[in-house]
């Protein structure tokens, strides 16, 4: 089967906006790039991964962890982004939509999800509004309309309706949490203590908690010293 990941990520410098409250632009870039690493093992360890974005910084980020990259000409917003990287890959026989900001997921959890995926498949967050995975097989790839945003689980489940399949919801622990409010964030620290460089203004080099091997390889990618905020 020719399984594919295609990861969207935002600029680094850009995302995760909802936490200005309680983390300046610095750390919430550093907090963006240690989720991109993050998951950049993941997909890369399980099926050829894309990850397509408007930062070149992101596009050197991936390419170095052994993945391809699409830089957007434009910044067009995340279902934009998807529809144009759509357009720009070869076929498939499944295709993942995988964010980046999914710390609890596990290499094992994603490759048994991943395993035999033949139907389109929504993994909601938590809350059962938002789509944290989205499994969509060959007869669903090209046509498939992707509603990303405010309560895209029932969105995406309406649009495989409109292309006559079903789509199966598929609650899995490891990959319902993300994280997106000040909420989510200060939940995440309670559970896993990060490195005192991303704990303070201005860090850049949180440990990601994933054993020696992975740490190694993520030692090898560029440090964002030049973020500022």
């Amino acid at each position: 089967m020719n399984f594919q990941i295609l990861i969207p990520a935002k600029a680094l410098t850009k995302g995760k906006s909802r936490l200005a409250p309680i983390l300046n632009g610095a750390r919430r870039a550093a907090l963006c790039e240690h989720l991109l690493r993050r998951i950049l093992v993941l997909g890369t360890a399980t099926a050829p991964t894309t990850v397509v974005t408007a930062d070149p910084r992101v596009v050197a980020i991936a390419k170095i962890a052994g993945a391809h990259a699409l830089l957007e000409p434009v910044d067009c917003g995340l279902n934009g982004a998807l529809d144009w990287a759509r357009s720009q890959a070869g076929d498939a026989d499944c295709l993942l939509v995988m964010p980046t900001d999914l710390p609890y997921l596990s290499l094992a959890g994603l490759q048994i999800l991943c395993m035999n995926r033949r139907s389109i498949a929504i993994v909601p967050d938590r809350r059962g509004k938002g789509t944290n995975l989205l499994f969509l097989p060959r007869e669903a790839i090209r046509g498939f309309r992707f509603a990303f945003g405010q309560d895209s689980a029932v969105a995406h489940q309406a649009e495989a309706a409109r292309l006559g399949m079903s789509a199966e919801t598929i609650p899995f622990a490891e990959a319902a949490f993300d994280i997106d409010l000040p909420e989510d964030y200060t939940e995440y620290l309670s559970h896993r203590a990060l490195d005192d460089d991303l704990a303070r203004p201005g860090g850049a080099n949180p440990d990601l908690g994933l054993g020696s091997e992975v740490e190694t390889f993520c030692q090898r990618l560029p440090r964002p010293s030049h973020y500022s905020g």
